[in-house]
C-alpha cells in the first residue's frame, strides 16, 4: 500500500508538471526570448539615434555660406532660367553673343521609360555663340569656374573669318530630385 501510494503521488506530481508547470514554463522561456529580441531592438534603435544626432550636430555645424555654395552647385530644382541667365551674364562679360539657346532634357543612360531611379536630374542646354576665339576661350574658362555644376557634352564651331567666329556647345547640368 505504501508502494501504490507512493507510486500514485509520483504520478500525480509528474501529471501537474507536465500539465501546468512545463506549459507556463515554456511560455516564460518564450517570453524571455521575447524581451532578448526586444532589447536588442531598443539598442540598436539608440545607436541609430546617436548616429543621427551625430549626423544633425555635423549638418547644422556647416556654415550658411558653404550651404548656399553647395545649393547653387547642385540645387533642388532645375532652375534653368537662372542658369540661363548665368551663362549670358558669362557670355556678355566676355564679349560674346549668344544667338540661340535650345532646352531639353537628358536622356537617360538605359534609354527606357519611366524614372531613372537616380537621385539627380539631367539638363542639356544648348548654346549657339558668337564671338571671338579668344573670348570663347575666356566664356569656357568663366564657366569652368562657376560655382554651377555643368558639362560640356558637345563643342562645335565654324570659322566666320574677321576673328568672329561661331560656336555651338552643349552643356548638361544637374539637380537633385
Amino acid at each position: 500500500m505504501r508502494y501504490i501510494i507512493s507510486a500514485i503521488l509520483i504520478a500525480v506530481s509528474a501529471a501537474v508538471f507536465f500539465l501546468f508547470t512545463d506549459p507556463i514554463y515554456q511560455e516564460t522561456k518564450a517570453l524571455k526570448q521575447q524581451i532578448s529580441v526586444l532589447d536588442e531592438t531598443f539598442s540598436n534603435s539608440r545607436r541609430i539615434q546617436e548616429v543621427r544626432d551625430t549626423l544633425f550636430g555635423k549638418f547644422n555645424a556647416i556654415p550658411e555660406a558653404d550651404l548656399a555654395r553647395l545649393e547653387k552647385i547642385l540645387p533642388n530644382n532645375v532652375d534653368n532660367v537662372k542658369l540661363i541667365l548665368e551663362l549670358d551674364r558669362i557670355a556678355s562679360q566676355r564679349g560674346m553673343d549668344i544667338k540661340r539657346i535650345d532646352v531639353q532634357e537628358a536622356a537617360g543612360e538605359a534609354g527606357g521609360l519611366g524614372p531613372s531611379g537616380l537621385g539627380y536630374g539631367e539638363l542639356d542646354i544648348g548654346l549657339t555663340l558668337t564671338g571671338s576665339y579668344a573670348a570663347f576661350r575666356g566664356f569656357l574658362a568663366d564657366l569652368e569656374q562657376s560655382l554651377r555644376l555643368v558639362d560640356i557634352t558637345e563643342l562645335n564651331f565654324r570659322a566666320a573669318g574677321f576673328d568672329f567666329d561661331q560656336y555651338n556647345v552643349t552643356v548638361r547640368t544637374y539637380w537633385l530630385r
